[in-house]
């Protein structure tokens, strides 16, 4: 009936990891909103960036992402140089191989110095994602919007990364 799919309707939250708000941040010190998704592919990328500009039009776009395959990077390598050198700032993770052996010549250290060679520099590869709260924090200002993207294990790291923002966001120097 019209009246359980409205129901149902009004009580959707979403779904987990699809332009998520993980965080939302508004107060006298700062304005910093942060974003996670799922999306892997270099059309999922250019979607989620073109929401995010609709959503947040005056906002700095910081972008954490982790590749998905070597094979996928490698076979969409030019795809991927291409949205990645839009954003702002990039923060480039390693590839994930859920399950493949590493390809040679295929790596997010060669990536981020394309998206350089296309862009303003604005890439930066991170070897080890625990550098981040150290790195992070560096890349922020207020009025940011900062999207973590990628299928592989950099979910585990949205709650590192939420309080991360938080800690920054409540920076009397910030």
């Amino acid at each position: 009936s019209p009246e359980v799919i409205q129901r149902a309707l009004k009580n959707f939250s979403g779904v987990s990891r699809r332009f998520e708000e993980v965080l939302n941040i508004e107060n006298k010190l700062s304005k910093i909103t942060y974003i996670d998704d799922y999306g892997h592919h270099p059309n999922e990328i250019k979607a989620t960036l073109e929401a995010a500009r609709v959503s947040w039009p005056d906002r700095k776009i910081i972008l954490i992402f982790q590749p998905h395959r070597f094979s996928r990077t490698r076979d969409l390598f030019t795809d991927f140089v291409s949205v990645l050198s839009t954003v702002d700032i990039l923060v480039l993770l390693d590839i994930y191989p859920a399950g493949e052996a590493p390809l040679t010549g295929i790596n997010s250290e060669k990536l981020s110095q394309e998206v350089c060679n296309k862009s303003d520099c604005n890439s930066l590869y991170l070897a080890d994602i625990k550098l981040i709260k150290k790195v992070l924090p560096n890349l922020m200002s207020n009025n940011d919007l900062i999207i973590s993207q990628g299928a592989g294990d950099i979910s585990k790291y949205t709650e590192k990364l939420k309080s991360i923002i938080q800690d920054v966001s409540n920076d009397q120097r910030y």
